[in-house]
């Protein structure tokens, strides 16, 4: 790869670099494209669940309802087995709960 490269710089009449530089260089761009590639997919919470596509429904352990479950308040905690199938995986009683969480940013009751 190194030798195209510097084939081609001297076809420009343009100095190619060392090779530890060009090594150097190759790395960074590869590992900067890759960064902003990851990052494009990373979005918030209320990005996520109002993007109006699909999120399928799951069951799994028992964790508190992000909707109505509220452990400053005693009596107040909730919990279901169920959760939304989106990247943070906010586990919600189905119906209400889901409509409410993927329909306000303040969903909390």
């Amino acid at each position: 790869m190194h030798l195209k490269y510097k084939r081609a710089k001297k076809n420009k009449n343009k100095n190619p670099l060392s090779h530890l530089k060009y090594v150097k260089q190759l790395v960074h761009q590869l590992v900067s494209n890759f960064r902003k590639e990851q990052s494009r997919f990373l979005t918030s919470a209320s990005e996520t669940k109002l993007d109006e596509k699909l999120h399928i429904m799951q069951k799994g352990k028992k964790q508190d309802c992000a909707v109505y479950s509220n452990r400053q308040e005693k009596g107040q905690r909730l919990e279901t087995s169920e959760f939304c199938d989106s990247p943070e995986r906010f586990h919600m009683h189905m119906g209400d709960c889901f409509q409410k969480y993927n329909a306000m940013t303040n969903y909390k009751t």
